[in-house]
């Protein structure tokens, strides 16, 4: 048996985040990156270096993907007057699924992942649990920022679901879904 490579691009791959990123901000990253390299040679130094491929790799994942607003967004989640501050969690399978607050999104975390585990089992490529990792770090991180939003997702959802299956008309929302994307922080 060899090891094989990891089949397709790693998000936080310093070569592939300056391949994503727009001319006007590779700059900025050579500079926070060669910083953050400097400390990782500390081990204390390692998680900045992690946090900084971690940012600039989001930055580049919404600048290939025309969004760069999202990727402009803040490392730390919104606080609240007087409140501490709340730092987005790690991005690995135990650090997002303790920063989920919802038991749909802990269920939901829980079965995508067996899932994901017994493809990777059977194809022995690793970019769905990439995929996986990052999609669900993005929603640990809105977790984060507004607990009381995921909670409310889920009852307007079953809200919604309880008036179809009555066979009600179902509430037109109040605002639009560029509105709501733009309130959380994304560009519609």
């Amino acid at each position: 048996m060899s090891v094989q490579p990891i089949v397709g691009p790693d998000p936080d791959d310093p070569v592939e985040i300056l391949r994503a990123l727009p001319p006007q901000h590779r700059q900025q990253f050579l500079g926070d990156y060669t910083a953050a390299a400097r400390e990782a040679l500390s081990v204390e130094g390692y998680r900045r270096l992690r946090e900084v491929l971690q940012r600039w790799g989001l930055r580049a994942a919404g600048a290939s993907s025309g969004q760069e607003e999202v990727a402009d967004a803040p490392r730390r989640a919104p606080e609240e007057p007087g409140a501490a501050p709340r730092a987005y969690p790690e991005k690995s399978l135990r650090a997002i699924r303790a920063a989920l607050v919802t038991d749909e999104d802990r269920a939901g975390f829980d079965d995508g992942l067996r899932q994901v585990l017994s493809e990777v089992r059977g194809s022995l490529d690793l970019s769905g649990l990439q995929e996986f990792v990052h999609t669900w770090w993005l929603i640990a991180c809105d977790s984060v920022r507004d607990p009381g939003g995921r909670a409310e997702v889920y009852r307007r959802a079953a809200h919604a679901q309880q008036l179809a299956a009555a066979g009600r008309p179902l509430p037109a929302g109040e605002k639009t879904w560029r509105q709501l994307l733009a309130e959380r922080g994304v560009a519609g």
